[in-house]
């Protein structure tokens, strides 16, 4: 990996998710748990949001994930300086 990229990695030992639904948590208002309801936080719009700040600095963002061994998420973004040329 080049000096001037760095690698950001928010990994979790919780759950995990299934294969074929790591596709759709992009999708907004999207829950991978169809039990949870609002009543126990959230409106499925976080990694959308997410997606779309990544996107805005030209990264995306990237899923790893085994059911019964947790979430890692990870993207890339250029390093800054004190002055970009």
């Amino acid at each position: 990996m080049s000096n001037d990229i760095v690698r950001v990695f928010v990994e979790d030992k919780g759950r995990g998710i299934a294969k074929e639904n790591i596709k759709l948590l992009t999708e907004p208002f999207y829950r991978e748990d169809k039990s949870r309801s609002r009543k126990f936080g959230g409106a499925g719009l976080g990694l959308s949001l997410c997606k779309e700040i990544a996107t805005l600095h030209g990264t995306e963002l990237s899923f790893e994930s085994e059911k019964g061994n947790g979430t890692t998420v990870s993207f890339t973004l250029k390093k800054g300086g004190e002055e970009d040329e």
